[in-house]
């Protein structure tokens, strides 16, 4: 009884087939528990690539240009290794150099990742803690410079000695 594959089967399809089958059948389970773990470390790469391109350029043709950029040096630093046994000679050299440079890039980037990210949970930690109603008075002693300086700026006066001898003034 012939199967519905059989019958819509192309012989060249078929060979394709039985050679990835043969090629899925020769890889043991740590080839595909590597391949399976440097698939998700180059997709992690690239969506920190573009997250961090997104947020540090202006124009949407910078932010753009700069993720195609971070996403070429992040496939050049993960895919490159996979050629070095085809490569001989200076080219093989040269493409050390290339990847060493890609490598360093994407450790820049992945330590730019981070530390917007430490700023960003900073900032909402920061917004959401309470401020205490005396760090906000200015008739508290020992009010900031600062803080006097942007009161007497929004009742109009251009010193801060109109508050007395409440505001701490910085010398430098």
């Amino acid at each position: 009884m012939k199967t519905i594959a059989s019958i819509l089967s192309v012989p060249a399809i078929s060979s394709t087939r039985e050679r990835t089958r043969s090629m899925f059948a020769e890889l043991d389970l740590s080839v595909m528990f590597a391949m399976t773990c440097a698939t998700l470390a180059t997709s992690v790469s690239l969506a920190m690539v573009i997250y961090i391109s997104w947020h540090s350029s202006g124009l949407i043709a910078e932010k753009l240009i700069c993720m195609l950029l971070g996403v070429v040096v992040v496939l050049s630093a993960h895919w490159l290794p996979l050629a070095w046994p085809l490569l001989r000679g200076y080219v093989r050299f040269s493409a050390c150099g290339l990847w060493t440079v890609a490598i360093a890039t994407v450790l820049y980037g992945q330590v730019t990742f981070f530390i917007v990210s430490q700023q960003h949970a900073g900032d909402l930690r920061a917004a959401s803690v309470a401020v205490p109603a005396a760090v906000l008075d200015p008739s508290s002693p020992g009010a900031s410079s600062s803080l006097c300086r942007r009161l007497s700026s929004a009742q109009g006066t251009s010193d801060s000695s109109s508050w007395g001898n409440r505001c701490i003034e910085s010398r430098g």
